[in-house]
């Protein structure tokens, strides 16, 4: 087994354990069943919920369905807690007013249809129509289809007319009624309940703040939450640090993390192991080893609230529980509502350029190789109807990849019969661009049919999507000259293969490359990332370090995680010569202040933000503004320091907005960006947060510094591209230096000179 786990089972585990040769887990003297949270709704009468198409992820404003027979599909998801008496889907749509009897909008749930509605009524109207959706139609994860046949002649009909469509409008929404279930706190489940990757709303956790932080902790904390950030997903955290249990909110989750003596809290919640003193006993009552880890599930004093408790008599103990929820190997062992790890091998760092959501590190490679999901890689993909959505997959370069021309793709498709050959194409788009494409030629169709594409190097990125799309246009035939286009369908093939010409090359500071997490990412495991916090950190500065390790985990994946936190007494050598530091703190708390050198932003005073010695100051009115800054580390050159720094602690909650709304995030660029909300002393709630309620402002300051591992001839190319402007004087100086030494020569082996040299020969 990877790791050894004392898990808290009964006697019928331990009977199956041994007949079957296993070494048994260590038991401990406690109830087998699982405490049972019961969640509670805010009224009594039940929950209500209305789910706006809107929100839903990855969809836009409006769904437009054109053609003779066409659908768009939705997802969404449904608590785990929740237990549904009634659901309804309310459509909200706008029909042409060209279509005529026979045209009708249909609904259907995980397979089943709900329900249709004609669509040649409306006269360009908005309508509405309410469909009920039986309870026991709705699963965990929902798939919905809205299929539209549309028609505008009882005879001859175009399907490329453009009068063929529907809008389904943003207001369209599913609204719930339901009662929320009783759930089993047991490891088995985890990371539900304190994380539901099914909620519809925002998961919130609250952390236990000890009596003392220490680096044990901050580390601890650091990567249980880039653990659940990884497991969340797309889904939002929000996530404060509480002095009290008291102070938990009926909503929230509670994390406890630290021995009996940094957390006394503990010894108020209901608990499988007995704590005397400060110690943890076994089921003989004996302490239970330092070195090993308890992990326990429980319930608040109140019991509104599910608390998570990571302990141990020593610091090992206390890393080492928080350590196992973090490695995705070791976790998927865990049973019960109580664990004592006694051995937690270390997970393997991955290479520095294994990134699983990017491109292969590879030259040559498949379609089929690039990952989609966590677990899913691409498969063959077929595509329907004349007007069918592209088939579009991420394409993401490695943060550090500088393509060169060359670089190829073959792309694997077929194609089914009688398609028009005049107008029917085949077509490869990069973020949205077209840059190549084929006619579809053969009104028989083709299969396994290839298309070269010469790949650009200059407008690969780590965000980008490649798509393919086919064009199929159907041939003329019947009466009327029309056919319908349902028989029309393309594929694309797994077995599509690229061929790419790229080099490792790279450009610091860039806070635009933090869109991917790099260099903090490199490897994936953040075992080359360190956060420093003050020593004497406030609550505000925790919670940056959660939000910052938030983001950091949904950035990366590995099977593991090595993020470092640190207080800034603690921060060794080796880790500011080695490793990329994240440094958090207020102007008059700030860690490492005095080790920054004089060209990086500093804080001077109120309302002062000062570049260098040489370039003045610049004053701000604002004393809330937060400043994320990057700069190559001092202590090596190919290692960055990122500064979120603030005047007031409300500059660093502006931050932490910044690091968990995707809309700010995502557009940090340049190497330093002021934080300003728009709105001053404004109370911004998470989760209710828009870029509209901030400006940012970005500066260039630092001199950029070029990381390269290329052969010394592309080297020297590279440079000469950085430093152009230098080129031509140092060619004006090799050519008269040229012009010497060859003038030179030239005089001393002219018949002149030699006549002279052997006159004064001579003469002596």
């Amino acid at each position: 087994m990877n790791s050894k786990i004392s898990s808290l089972v009964g006697f019928a585990f331990l009977l199956t354990t041994l007949s079957s040769g296993m070494t048994p887990p260590v038991m401990a003297a406690a109830e087998a069943l699982s405490p049972v949270f019961q969640p509670q709704l805010k009224d009594e009468g039940g929950g209500e919920y209305r789910l706006k198409f809107k929100d839903l992820p990855g969809e836009g404003d409006r769904l437009r369905l054109q053609g003779l027979l066409t659908e768009t599909n939705l997802e969404f998801p449904k608590p785990r807690s929740w237990s549904p008496n009634k659901v309804k889907a309310e459509i909200h749509f706008r029909a042409s007013s060209a279509l005529v009897k026979g045209s009708f909008l249909t609904l259907q749930v995980n397979g089943t249809n709900v329900g249709s509605v004609p669509l040649n009524v409306g006269e360009g109207k908005v309508q509405k129509v309410a469909f009920d959706i039986p309870a026991d139609v709705i699963k965990d994860f929902n798939e919905v289809k809205l299929r539209a046949q549309q028609k505008i002649d009882e005879e001859c009909i175009d399907p490329m007319d453009p009068t063929l469509w529907t809008e389904i409008l943003p207001e369209s929404s599913f609204s719930f009624n339901y009662e929320l279930a009783p759930v089993a706190l047991d490891f088995s489940q985890y990371p539900y309940p304190f994380l539901d990757n099914l909620s519809l709303q925002p998961n919130q956790i609250a952390y236990l703040q000890p009596k003392a932080i220490a680096a044990d902790w901050l580390t601890s904390a650091s990567r249980l939450q880039a653990s659940v950030a990884r497991l969340a997903n797309f889904q939002p955290l929000q996530t404060r640090v509480v002095v009290s249990t008291d102070a938990v909110k009926g909503e929230e989750s509670l994390v406890i993390i630290g021995t009996a003596q940094q957390q006394p809290d503990l010894a108020k919640l209901k608990l499988p192991f007995t704590l005397k003193g400060h110690q943890w006993l076994d089921e003989a009552g004996k302490p239970i080893a330092p070195e090993s880890g308890i992990l326990m599930l429980t319930t608040t004093p109140n019991g509104q609230a599910p608390v998570l408790v990571a302990t141990g008599n020593g610091a090992e103990g206390v890393a080492k529980a928080t350590q196992f929820l973090a490695q995705s190997r070791d976790r998927d062992l865990a049973t019960s509502h109580a664990l004592i790890v006694d051995d937690l091998p270390a997970a393997t760092t991955p290479d520095r350029r294994d990134w699983p959501r990017h491109l292969p590190a590879d030259s040559r490679f498949q379609l089929k190789d690039l990952t989609l999901q966590e677990t899913r890689d691409f498969e063959d993909v077929t595509v329907r109807g004349a007007f069918s959505s592209p088939v579009a997959f991420d394409f993401r370069a490695l943060p550090d990849d500088r393509f060169l021309p060359g670089s190829q793709m073959k792309l694997a498709y077929s194609y089914g019969p009688q398609v028009n050959p005049r107008t029917s194409t085949v077509e490869v788009l990069l973020d949205g661009v077209a840059i190549a494409g084929e006619d579809l030629s053969d009104q028989k169709g083709g299969i396994r049919e290839t298309l070269n594409v010469e790949l650009p190097a200059d407008r690969i990125t780590p965000t980008s999507k490649l798509q393919v799309a086919f064009r199929l246009k159907p041939g003329e035939a019947g009466a009327c000259r029309r056919t319908s286009d349902d028989h029309l369908w393309g594929t694309l093939h797994g077995e599509t293969t690229f061929n790419l010409k790229r080099d490792t090359v790279v450009s610091l500071p860039d806070l635009q490359l933090m869109h991917v997490g790099f260099p903090f990412g490199a490897p994936q495991d953040l075992s080359d990332t360190v956060v420093v916090v003050p020593d004497q950190p406030s609550a505000t500065d925790l919670e940056t370090l959660l939000v910052v390790s938030d983001r950091l985990g949904r950035l990366s994946r590995a099977e593991g995680l090595e993020l470092v936190a640190q207080r800034s007494a603690d921060l060794t050598e080796a880790q500011r010569q080695q490793a990329n530091l994240i440094a958090i703190g207020t102007q008059e708390n700030f860690p490492l202040a005095e080790q920054l050198p004089q060209q990086s932003l500093k804080l001077r005073g109120a309302n002062v933000r000062q570049w260098g010695e040489a370039n003045g100051q610049i004053h701000s009115i604002r004393d809330q503004q937060g400043v994320i800054s990057e700069m190559i580390s001092p202590w090596n050159r190919e290692r960055v320091i990122l500064s979120l720094s603030a005047q007031s602690e409300a500059g660093l909650q502006h931050i932490q907005n910044v690091f968990r709304e995707d809309d700010l995030f995502f557009q940090l660029q340049s190497d330093t960006a002021l934080v300003t909300p728009k709105v001053a002393n404004a109370k911004l709630t998470p989760g209710d947060i828009d870029e509209d309620d901030y400006e940012l402002k970005f500066l260039n300051q630092q001199k950029t510094r070029q990381i390269e591992k290329v052969n010394p001839v592309r080297k020297v190319s590279y440079w000469m591209q950085g430093n152009w402007m230098t080129v031509p004087i140092g060619l004006l100086m090799v050519g008269l230096g040229s012009y010497g030494l060859s003038s030179g020569y030239l005089y001393k082996s002219s018949p002149k000179s030699t006549q002279k040299s052997g006159d004064q020969e001579e003469r002596k």
